[in-house]
């Protein structure tokens, strides 16, 4: 492993800020390509915006409804690439849009939209086929769901996604294949030399130190933060981001069907699965408050659920046992409302505005994250009158070659015998780490303790998830863990019913103990 001393006289051929999907997707990329990265993120890899959304790899139904052909076949294809390259942290997610009678939404409009949708979903994400469906079977599949004056609706799936862990997959790939990479690095200022931005100073809270990384070009790939990144480099030009803010509640699962909704204002919202939960957004508002500290208000909270309840009358205020909230990087444009902006992405030479060495890139979405990056690499090339070629096949770490499902069944029964957990420990651990399960378990024959199940939460008596303290050590030791809520990212602790509370006191304890074993006397 290099010195720091040995990373500060190295000139790399990229820096990259940001641990979100685009920017761990470039270091990835360009990393596999042969290129010198280094990747710095202020907080945790997914911890902000890619994090905070609403976790799935979608084709961009609404975006089909405005017309957007192009976005659509593009996020389709790209998320079908995802969703092979980590089959271990994808599930598909079937999902009701519903129409009743004297809706907005009518049984033929429907019926067109999800018939053009579904060419797109099933040839590039191999999404089992959709249905219409009798407002019987849809009350079958969702009991709570308004019964009155349901006319009928339409089945279709969608691909929900692990975005914390993909993204720190990506940023293990990227450290496989050579790079720098450190997450709890914040960038304090930018280096300039000969008139060209040069590198970036950044304070690593890992060690303590301010260090400097050097290269030929720096990419900005901060999401909302992209226009404080310009101006501490002194990129003097137009207003690159219109922030919007994106609000989700959280309850114990509601049913394995997911379901649109409409809210007052017209807009569409969606209330799907997610392992023991059920996720309820989203909001889509500007927001004008600080980047680094924000929260629900009541406003936000009262519009998803006078949404939800016009469907699910029986839900409750009082059900809600978590919420989770982020700024999307949305690209700035004045005159429109929210919900119309652009979800394309953009990508900036800073050149022009007299920073020279400086690129950024923005908007898009978390199923388009790797075309941003392979775009941004192919520009970058062009300029550099060289050569990117795309991955047109790959896998992340841990990625398996088989549905996960299958694969469980496969690798099960020889695990649970080895290891001696329960064949759901063996699920579990597999559903985070797909083929790389073993250096997991392995933990456990060292130390026998590390097999116990650290969630703390209960439904009926049982626990809500499986996740082992052998996670715990394994992501101090290998996946860039420093603090309670990297764990909580990386296992899925983050969110429970006791709003994480007991579930990351567990993990931290975990944590400290690892600490005092292994910090010198």
């Amino acid at each position: 492993m290099e010195t720091i001393n040995a990373i500060q006289s190295r000139e790399f051929d990229l820096v990259v800020i940001g641990g979100g999907c685009v920017g761990t997707a470039v270091a990835m990329f360009a990393s596999q390509a042969g290129s010198s990265v280094a990747l710095v993120e202020k907080d945790d890899f997914g911890a902000r915006t890619s994090g905070a959304s609403s976790e799935m790899i979608h084709g961009g139904l609404q975006y089909l409804a405005k017309m957007q052909f192009a976005i659509v076949r593009k996020s389709n294809q790209y998320a079908g690439r995802i969703m092979l390259s980590c089959r271990h942290l994808v599930e598909p997610i079937p999902i009701v849009f519903p129409y009743y009678e004297g809706g907005t939404v009518s049984a033929r409009a429907l019926r067109m939209l999800l018939r053009t949708y579904e060419r797109y979903n099933q040839r590039y994400k191999h999404a089992p086929p959709g249905r219409p469906m009798s407002p019987g079977q849809i009350v079958e599949r969702i009991p709570m769901i308004r019964p009155d004056k349901l006319a009928g609706g339409s089945l279709y799936y969608e691909w929900g996604i692990d975005a914390p862990r993909m993204c720190l997959a990506n940023a293990i790939w990227a450290v496989e294949n050579g790079a720098f990479v450190r997450n709890h690095a914040a960038v304090v200022d930018i280096e300039r030399r000969d008139g060209r931005i040069a590198g970036v100073w950044v304070d690593d809270e890992r060690t303590g130190e301010r260090i400097l990384l050097t290269a030929k070009a720096v990419i900005n790939a901060t999401g909302p933060y992209t226009d404080k990144i310009c101006e501490l480099a002194g990129a003097v030009g137009q207003r690159r981001i219109r922030p919007t803010k994106g609000v989700h509640l959280i309850f114990p699962k509601i049913s394995d069907t997911g379901m649109v909704v409409q809210f007052i204002d017209d807009r569409f919202g969606v209330i799907i699965p997610r392992g023991a939960y059920t996720l309820l957004g989203t909001t889509d508002d500007d927001y004008y408050g600080p980047l680094d500290h924000y929260y629900v208000t009541q406003d936000e909270f009262g519009y998803l659920m006078q949404g939800a309840q016009q469907f699910l009358p029986g839900l409750s205020k009082d059900d809600v046992v978590d919420t989770k909230w982020g700024v999307r990087p949305t690209a700035f444009f004045y005159g429109q409302i929210e919900d119309k902006l652009s979800r394309d992405h953009m990508i900036v030479d800073h050149e022009p505005e007299g920073a020279p060495g400086l690129w950024s890139i923005y908007g898009g979405k978390l199923a388009t994250h790797t075309w941003m990056a392979e775009d941004l690499l192919n520009r970058l090339a062009k300029q550099q009158e060289s050569r990117y070629d795309p991955i047109e096949e790959y896998r992340l770490p841990g990625g398996p070659d088989l549905p996960v499902e299958e694969y469980v069944a496969e690798i099960a029964p020889e695990a649970t015998a080895k290891y001696g957990v329960a064949p759901e420990d063996v699920d579990a651990v597999v559903r985070r780490h797909g083929t790389r399960y073993e250096a997991v378990l392995d933990l456990t024959l060292e130390d026998p303790s590390l097999k116990r199940n650290l969630c703390r939460c209960r439904i009926n008596g049982q626990p809500v998830r499986r996740v082992l303290a052998a996670e715990v050590v394994y992501a101090a030791r290998y996946e860039m863990a420093l603090t309670a809520d990297d764990i909580g990212r990386r296992t899925g602790l983050s969110v429970g019913l006791c709003n994480r509370n007991r579930c990351l006191d567990a993990a931290a304890e975990v944590l400290d103990s690892l600490q005092l074993k292994t910090t010198p006397a």
